[in-house]
């Protein structure tokens, strides 16, 4: 019994010398690649291999025939029936039989040749059965061929060792040539990635071989199957396919591509670009991110079907890697040679431009589809895109039937933010327009002036929509909730003002304050439930915690000294309290009137800087404002009367002057606040189409 170790002796001839070179098996498996992501790929090999094998044995395809057995982990934990154990658990083995022309003397002598060039010509590297390796513990091969007339019988074992256990012998009874490969203890790792479902590995392999399929002389009769369903990748073929290909190509570079167009009718394969070597895949482009509309099924006057491309060329073929695992092209190409060297990039945008001609007639419904939805979706939830969905790209706001709302308006978003670039972009080259007529002038202003008005007016509109969501979400607050109380202040106070911010750290129009007073949005200095203490615009020590604080200040300059005074014009003060909350009484910590008035002039009585550190005149006249934000429950009607404040005509409200305090004040209930926010904002809501509040 010969045994074939790792190490291989290959001879080289240079000038009438023979040289040896050592060759380590193991040495070449680690250093050959082979990602979990292509975890069918040795499969793949070993049925390639079995259709080479039927070529060379002179068959037609017709008469070849290929059978892919799958064995599975046998786990007697699993409580399932057997019939579900067979399908469910991972595969193990893989056992590809042909009736090819088998392991001669010649192919043996082949097979253990590392780099064999034995299959050159089909686009064959020898390093087929390297993967067979890198994902199976060991592959055992039986076979029986013809040789001299004499039929004959080889066996043996291939590890990571090399070959071992061979056998040689004559064929004494009546048989015919075939082939058993069995690829055996697929790694863990390696089970993760590969399909469990039978369907799905022949989809895989049909995938994978499509490129035999559809040639002239057509690929042997596949059959894969396990002990519980077996499915024929013929009858895939004719299922799908019949006169659904079309040939076409296209010239990069003076490298001439092939192309097949396929139209496949019942299986589902996502549509690709497939760059094949030898009729097989090597690299696949994902088309649905590159042409609009091409989201899986299309339809035709025969139907509907599933695109898929396959691209050969003798460039691909010279430059895919040893392992199949991709080619030798850059992505792209830069610098001394990149009018001379193709990349992929332009291979890329040749061929999708020939596929998306060819599918045009077919893409256009799902395109006017695609953009039928994102209009009622706009119409309907999404007003402010109203205004420039006429400026956008089409092809970039075309999305799948499955798309979701949220995907959708991210996408909308992303094609706004474009255009706000593309309105810059236009307005600088306007103004910097030289020995321009003045026809071409006014031209471009006037787009410019176009898109701009649209911009602006989905902006206003975004605004107003925000309103809208706000009073929705005040309303809810205010409620009763299901375990029969209600919201606590801070979650009102939140949604008017984030709590513990100042203006130093939120947007001005980032808040709420709109819902009490529109002048509330414009201030010079803004606290949100922080200390007087920590406010950078106070020297105050008091630890006190207004719920709002505002305070404006007027700009004058004058004549002497280039000096700016800054006068406070107002300080506002606002108290939210808990909705039906009943128990105010007298005194600070109880009455929210007098807490606010308390606030006010502790922050009169203050050593005032501004935010840059200059001292701002005495403010014990400056006028102040104070609003209270609560339910008129019968202890807050008492607090009210109390104060002397008279209640709005609406009933709704409280409000009065405070001589002793300079200040005006206004207790507002929540009915009130959402009823007065809803009249302001009601016009701009019936433009925009929105609906009263829910």
């Amino acid at each position: 019994m010969e045994t074939w170790h790792s190490y291989e002796i290959i001879t080289l001839r240079r000038e009438e010398e023979l040289v040896s070179i050592v060759t380590n098996l193991k040495g070449r498996l680690r250093n050959t690649n082979l990602s979990q992501s292509r975890a069918m790929f040795p499969l793949f090999e070993a049925v390639v291999n079995s259709i080479h094998a039927i070529e060379d044995a002179g068959l037609p395809p017709a008469e070849g025939r290929i059978d892919i057995e799958v064995l599975r982990r046998d786990d007697n934990q699993l409580s399932l029936s057997s019939e579900m154990k067979s399908s469910q658990n991972d595969i193990v083995t893989f056992r590809v039989t042909d009736n090819g022309i088998g392991f001669s003397d010649i192919n043996m002598l082949s097979f253990k040749e590392l780099d064999s060039l034995h299959k050159r010509d089909r686009g064959g590297r020898g390093m087929g059965r390297l993967l067979w390796l890198k994902a199976f513990k060991q592959v055992f091969v039986k076979s029986i061929f013809q040789e001299n007339g004499i039929l004959r019988s080889r066996s043996f074992f291939f590890d990571e060792n090399g070959i071992s256990r061979e056998t040689l012998s004559d064929v004494v009874e009546k048989t015919t040539c075939r082939t058993m490969i069995s690829l055996e203890g697929l790694f863990e790792s390696f089970q993760k990635k590969t399909p469990k479902k039978l369907v799905t590995l022949a989809e895989e392999i049909f995938e994978h071989c499509l490129g035999y399929y559809i040639r002239p002389e057509g690929a042997p009769n596949i059959k894969i199957f396990d002990q519980d369903e077996s499915i024929f990748l013929n009858e895939i073929y004719d299922q799908n396919l019949s006169t659904s290909i079309s040939a076409d190509s296209v010239e990069v570079k003076w490298q001439v591509f092939d192309i097949a167009h396929v139209r496949l009718r019942r299986t589902a394969l996502p549509p690709k670009v497939h760059y094949c070597v030898a009729q097989r895949s090597v690299q696949a482009l994902d088309l649905k991110k590159m042409i609009t509309g091409l989201f899986g099924k299309l339809e035709d006057e025969e139907g509907v079907f599933y695109y898929v491309c396959y691209v050969t060329s003798p460039f691909l073929n010279e430059r895919a890697h040893s392992e199949r695992a991709g080619f030798d092209i850059a992505e792209e190409q830069s610098g001394l040679f990149h009018d001379v060297e193709i990349s992929f990039k332009e291979i890329d945008a040749a061929i999708v431009e020939k596929v998306e001609m060819y599918l045009n007639p077919y893409l256009e419904t799902s395109r006017e589809e695609s953009f039928e939805r994102i209009s009622r979706l706009v119409d309907n939830e999404l007003p402010s895109y109203r205004p420039i969905l006429k400026n956008m790209d089409k092809k970039n706001i075309c999305f799948p039937p499955s798309a979701s709302k949220h995907e959708m308006e991210l996408q909308l978003y992303k094609e706004k933010s474009k255009l706000d670039a593309e309105l810059l972009e236009k307005g600088q080259r306007i103004l910097e327009a030289k020995n321009e007529s003045v026809e071409d002038y006014n031209q471009r202003m006037n787009e410019y002036l176009q898109l701009a008005g649209d911009l602006k007016q989905a902006e206003l509109a975004r605004y107003v929509v925000h309103r809208r969501v706000v009073l929705d979400f005040l309303k809810k607050l205010i409620e009763r909730m299901d375990n029969g109380g209600y919201s606590q202040e801070r979650a009102i106070h939140s949604l008017i003002m984030p709590m513990g911010k100042d203006s130093e750290e939120i947007n001005p129009y980032e808040n709420n304050l709109w819902l009490i007073d529109e002048k509330l949005v414009f201030h010079h200095y803004l606290s949100s439930d922080k200390s007087i203490k920590s406010m950078p615009i106070t020297g105050s020590n008091s630890e006190k915690e207004p719920d709002l604080l505002k305070l404006d200040l007027f700009d004058k300059p004058t004549l002497v000294g280039n000096i700016q005074q800054l006068p406070l014009a107002s300080i506002t003060i606002v108290e939210f309290k808990r909705p039906m909350r009943n128990d105010m009484k007298e005194g600070e910590v109880h009455d929210p009137i007098e807490q606010a008035l308390k606030y006010l002039r502790r922050v009169r009585e203050g050593k005032v800087l501004t935010l840059k550190g200059r001292p701002i005149p005495r403010s014990e006249n400056t006028p102040g404002f104070c609003y209270v934000i609560c339910d008129l429950t019968p202890t807050m009607i008492e607090r009210c009367e109390v104060g002397s404040l008279a209640p709005t005509s609406d009933q709704m409200g409280f409000f009065g002057f405070n001589k002793n305090f300079n200040a005006y004040i206004e207790v507002i209930s929540y009915e009130k606040l959402l009823s007065d926010a809803m009249q302001r904002n009601q016009a701009f809501f019936e433009k925009l189409s929105l609906s009263s509040v829910r």
